[in-house]
């Protein structure tokens, strides 16, 4: 993930308009709601971005017999 190139008062404008949400976010910013706009790009997994490889779990938990595709 790269980050847009970011001037002090668009950082704390975001942490003031969004600091309940963000106040437990590892990294500080939620790429799955405003924090988008401090983003200049994405590689890669998305979901690895979020803090969890999604796609790749389920495939680990389907194929391990602990969980099923209804």
């Amino acid at each position: 993930m790269t980050m847009r190139n970011l001037d002090k008062s668009m950082v704390v404008s975001y942490i003031n308009d969004n600091w309940p949400k963000l106040k437990h976010c590892v990294g500080g910013y939620q790429v799955e709601s405003e924090g988008i706009e401090l983003v200049d790009k994405i590689e890669g997994d998305y979901f690895s971005v979020l803090g969890v490889p999604l796609l790749e779990l389920l495939k680990f938990l389907i194929n391990n017999n602990i969980a099923k595709i209804y």
